[in-house]
């Protein structure tokens, strides 16, 4: 979690400008699916920050279900987001 993009991507946001996607490219390893047991995310293609796909969509017109308001997007960890396009 780095704070200073957090606020970076709040300020685009608050000022109605477009949001970029800011993700970084993971090499999942396949060659360990047989010697460990399965997790949900071992086969991981990027690493995201939870606050920069929420503020990506709604940037977008996209309307959050799961994290409302300034205090609870940025407090945000690893947990999913429920996201829904507006009308």
């Amino acid at each position: 979690m780095s704070t200073p993009a957090r606020i970076q991507r709040e300020l685009l946001y608050g000022f109605k400008c477009k949001v970029p996607l800011q993700c970084k490219r993971l090499s999942p390893d396949f060659s360990l699916n047989g010697r460990y047991p399965h997790i949900s995310d071992d086969d991981g293609f990027v690493s995201m920050d939870a606050h920069a796909g929420l503020t990506y969509f709604l940037a977008d017109g996209w309307s959050s279900l799961s994290r409302q308001g300034f205090p609870r997007r940025m407090m945000m960890r690893g947990e999913g987001i429920v996201v829904v396009k507006a009308n």
